[in-house]
């Protein structure tokens, strides 16, 4: 897989709140898998994860956004706003979000920012991987169809008087399969049809050494920016 980033920040806004220590970081998502997978990567870099149900919160958010990095923007401020509603002490935070785009498939059906959404219904995991094969099917080449998911990532440190707000994009290939494994992964189901050409095996069917050396490098960018910020914000307020 191949990654193309794009780094913006930092936005200042203001905000409130008592400034804590930054070994702890709130992610702004109900997705099982991210939440399983970035706690254990943030804890080899001394970082906490803390999800939403951890304090009480939902990871709800109207996501009107026209690019995966607003999207991550909304999810964060709704996140802010709800715990300043709760009077909890104010943390980091960051959210993610994406859009997949296949090649080849007309913009009509481009699935965009709607990865889980198709007519104004969300995809459960099995309907999910039922569309995506059907593109495959209609759009690919050899039982192939690749394309590039565009992640966006955001970050929130709060500051004794104002929070900084980060953003970050980057592009990540992809290439899909009309075959499928038996085995899904809840939260992310279309690793079920996501080839890796490097071990020649689905995605779903990674060991942990070979996620490592697959998806561990492709996020390698996004913790590095995750911890980036929090240390630059933390330099600066003391």
């Amino acid at each position: 897989m191949t990654t193309d980033k794009k780094e913006t920040g930092p936005q200042i806004l203001m905000a409130t709140g008592k400034k804590k220590a930054y070994p702890q970081i709130l992610m702004a998502t109900s997705n099982p898998h991210r939440i399983d997978y970035f706690s254990r990567k943030l804890a080899e870099r001394d970082i906490q994860l803390l999800a939403p149900a951890d304090l009480g919160l939902s990871a709800e958010a109207d996501e009107t956004g026209i690019s995966p990095v607003d999207n991550a923007l909304l999810k964060v401020i709704s996140l802010l706003k709800a715990a300043a509603d709760r009077n909890l002490e104010a943390l980091p935070v960051f959210a993610m979000d994406e859009g997949l785009y296949l090649d080849g498939v007309p913009e009509e059906l481009q699935p965009g920012l709607n990865v889980r959404r198709l007519n104004g219904h969300r995809l459960n995991d099995e309907e999910m991987i039922d569309h995506y094969l059907s593109l495959v099917h209609q759009y690919g080449d050899d039982g192939q169809l690749t394309g590039y998911f565009l992640k966006g990532i955001c970050v929130c440190v709060p500051g004794a008087v104002e929070a900084r707000f980060f953003t970050f994009e980057m592009k990540a290939r992809r290439v899909f399969t009309s075959e499928r494994s038996e085995k899904i992964t809840e939260g992310y189901p279309l690793a079920s049809i996501q080839r890796i050409p490097l071990f020649d095996k689905f995605k779903s069917e990674l060991t942990e050494e070979e996620e490592r050396q697959v998806v561990d490098v492709e996020n390698q960018p996004i913790l590095d920016f995750i911890e980036k910020k929090l240390k630059f914000a933390f330099q600066k307020d003391t």
